[in-house]
């Protein structure tokens, strides 16, 4: 699934059943752009459009495994390419990758906002809360995923008011951006279904 526009297209949405049952909408992560390689840039359009079949897996594969991209291209491709394993549900893998991205270019808070997805995936939701605290902390250039992200992650916890407040700040900053309101009516049905009196 892509958000609407073209300026949401490096927002990745981690179609994964048990994420989607858990929370009634997907984490979102970002794709990296890779330029001047033909197999990075594959992989980068691969992690933006969703595209989790193997071949878009070995796409990724090639251009890490080629020795033709600069680091930062290289640390973005090992990004890529941990959205890609976290669509196939392949969370060891994700992670992995994103930590290797990390090492490389510690600079792309975007591997946190990976690991803050996988660590969410997997159930581990003070993990995944710390994870993308730190991508806002390193300067996530679209912070606004962040946001939702850690909505999620208390609207899981059921604080409803942090919730509230995450997706305040995503919709701020990004107005035109549908699914943070969305959230917010959720959240205020479900804080006040939980404070109505039982009879």
């Amino acid at each position: 699934m892509i958000l609407p526009g073209a300026r949401w297209r490096a927002f990745r949405l981690v179609p994964v059943a048990a994420l989607l049952a858990a929370a009634g909408s997907p984490a979102l992560g970002q794709a990296v752009t890779v330029f001047g390689d033909p197999g990075g840039e594959a992989c980068y359009r691969a992690a933006s459009l969703g595209d989790s079949a193997r071949s878009a897996l070995e796409a990724c594969d090639a251009a890490i495994e080629s020795g033709q991209l600069r680091r930062r291209d290289l640390s973005a491709t090992y990004i890529n390419r941990g959205i890609i394993h976290s669509d196939r549900g392949e969370l060891t893998q994700a992670l992995a990758d994103y930590r290797e991205a990390r090492r490389l270019s510690p600079g792309l808070p975007e591997s946190f906002v990976g690991e803050g997805n996988v660590r969410f995936l997997s159930g581990d939701l003070e993990a995944a809360l710390e994870a993308y605290e730190t991508a806002l902390a390193q300067g996530l250039r679209r912070p606004q995923v962040a946001h939702f992200n850690i909505g999620l992650v208390y609207e899981q916890m059921r604080r409803w008011d942090e919730a509230e407040a995450a997706y305040g700040e995503a919709a701020a900053l990004a107005p035109e951006w549908p699914l943070p309101q969305a959230h917010i009516a959720r959240v205020q049905q479900a804080r006040a279904a939980e404070r109505a009196p039982t009879n």
